[in-house]
């Protein structure tokens, strides 16, 4: 009885305020509506949706079925209907009656509707069989029940429209809101700073926060839409629940928005980092190439040799000291002037003042022939080394300048040169009271031998 009570309340629903009654004799009824029955093997009902009962089963039940029509009653119709097929059986009535309340009085009996299921036929196999149905017989009470009805169902629908249409816009607000999210939580580019890298890392960040605020909006829409739906025509306790399911649905719907916030900004702070190693990894192995390059720039120099017949007095050097790292020390340009002889010191000589001034090994640049061109180069490789995030700072070296009034008194090797030969005084003779000069006598004295006696 559960299944004919469950039809009876969708029939309740079919509209009373017809205004024609169509009372018709059965073969009357036959021969108007027979062409509804048109193809293949077919019986036709009368059927009381007031009373659900089938007033009338045509006898080619039992061909179709296997069922006489004393058989065939409404509960047994519904007992052998296949148990995967009843719930559609439902729908299709349910849709019958919408669509009928919907129509004008003068429309309501120029319309059928079919569907079929499959039913348990005498041998207990199943067979799919097709209905249709015609509206035949109303009794009109209530004159404006109907209208009623129809104006009360339309407000109704318009109120699910409405709701839909409300349920439509936040669910495509919620769809954007979630891929905003997602498409924020990961970079699409490589950066080549850290600068640029930060900014864009900002602006994702407060991206994320407004979806996730938007997307929180969206299901709070959402439950508000699925409250209207479900419980805008109830009053009292009904309205209760539902306000209450509502509030705590807007809990949860909140809290998700917030731990998918945070883990769309936890994502991108990741991938931050990571992306902030590798171009910090990337810049300090520019650094080292950029250090390497200069300082190759600038290798190991050296002096001439005399072979070289380098007719000039001075020469022109500069020097640095460099940790291998991030400090560097660079003398001032200093000339170096050859010996007298026209040879050239040797390099240890020239750097060792250089050495001594910064307490470690240094590194000679030069020879150049002019103080000009020695400063340039050494200005510019200054001016490189912050480049390459080198500190830097000087030292003095006075070198050895070229003199021409310079004594000069030494050689290469460190002999005596003419000069000082030829101011070397002679050794001087005495004269005696006379005026005759002294001799020098050398004498001699004899050493007294004792003999053997003594």
């Amino acid at each position: 009885m559960d299944k004919v009570n469950k039809l009876r309340d969708i029939w309740e629903n079919i509209p009373k305020g017809v205004t024609e009654q169509i009372d018709l004799s059965q073969k009357e009824i036959i021969n108007r509506y027979i062409d509804a029955f048109h193809f293949g093997d077919y019986f036709y009902v009368i059927f009381n949706t007031r009373t659900t009962e089938m007033e009338y089963v045509s006898p080619n039940v039992e061909q179709v079925l296997g069922y006489t029509p004393e058989e065939f009653r409404f509960q047994f119709l519904l007992d052998n209907i296949h148990p995967d097929d009843l719930p559609y059986y439902y729908h299709y009535e349910q849709s019958a009656v919408r669509f009928f309340s919907g129509l004008a009085p003068d429309l309501f009996f120029k319309y059928k509707f079919a569907y079929d299921y499959r039913v348990k036929i005498k041998d207990n196999n199943y067979k799919r069989v097709q209905q249709q149905v015609v509206p035949l017989y109303y009794f009109p009470e209530q004159e404006n029940r109907f209208f009623n009805t129809m104006e009360k169902q339309k407000q109704e629908q318009e109120r699910i429209d409405a709701v839909l249409a409300s349920s439509f816009y936040a669910n495509e607000a919620r769809s954007r809101a979630e891929q905003g999210i997602s498409e924020n939580s990961s970079f699409n580019q490589r950066f080549d700073n850290v600068e640029d890298l930060q900014n864009a890392f900002y602006n994702q960040a407060n991206a994320i926060n407004q979806h996730a605020q938007d997307l929180s909006d969206a299901r709070m829409q959402q439950n508000a839409n699925t409250q209207e739906y479900l419980w805008g025509n109830s009053t009292g306790a009904d309205q209760a629940v539902g306000e209450l399911a509502t509030s705590v649905a807007n809990i949860i719907g909140n809290a998700r928005a917030e731990k998918e916030r945070k883990e769309a900004q936890e994502k991108l702070r990741k991938e931050r980092d990571a992306e902030r190693t590798r171009i910090e990894t990337e810049r300090k192995q520019k650094i080292a190439n950029l250090r390497n390059d200069i300082f190759k720039q600038y290798p190991e120099g050296g002096v001439p040799l005399s072979r070289h017949n380098i007719n000039l007095d001075e020469l022109y050097f500069f020097t640095y000291w460099y940790d291998g790292k991030t400090t560097a020390k660079v003398s001032n340009v200093f000339p170096y002037a050859k010996y007298k002889d026209g040879t050239w010191a040797f390099k240890d000589k020239v750097i060792s003042e250089s050495e001594k001034a910064v307490s470690g090994k240094v590194t000679l640049v030069g020879y150049f022939t002019t103080k000009a061109l020695a400063e340039k180069e050494r200005s510019v490789f200054v001016e490189l080394l912050p480049q390459a995030e080198v500190n830097v700072s000087t030292y003095t070296v006075k070198g050895r300048k070229w003199d021409g009034t310079e004594s000069g008194i030494t050689d290469f090797w460190g002999n005596e040169t003419k000069a000082k030969q030829e101011t070397k005084t002679t050794s001087k003779n005495t004269d005696d009271f006379w005026g005759e000069g002294k001799k020098t006598e050398k004498k001699t004295e004899a050493k007294k031998t004792d003999d053997f006696w003594d």
